[in-house]
């Protein structure tokens, strides 16, 4: 947004699933577990012949994310929607 300058590039992003639900986040060094910026709300996936996809996946900005844009978005912000496809990993 804003001609680019709202453009955040993550690097090392992971998606945890729990119990609890799935969440969104980055590696923030090797003293840490990371930095979970985004809560999702997984839809039912699609099973393919390469792997697992989930379209269109809801997220919403947690508090771990709120200082990466300058807070300008409250937790609970709605943010742009995920796709994750997981590929199957060929045995061996």
């Amino acid at each position: 947004g804003h001609g680019g300058m709202m453009r955040l590039d993550l690097l090392d992003p992971w998606v945890a699933l729990t119990p609890q639900g799935a969440s969104l986040g980055i590696s923030a060094g090797p003293a840490t577990g990371g930095i979970v910026l985004a809560t999702l709300e997984l839809p039912s996936p699609e099973a393919l012949k390469t792997g697992t996809l989930w379209q269109d996946v809801p997220t919403l900005l947690a508090p771990g994310g709120v200082a990466l844009f300058n807070d300008q978005y409250p937790v609970g912000q709605e943010m742009d929607p995920l796709f994750i496809n997981l590929p199957i990993t060929p045995a061996g």
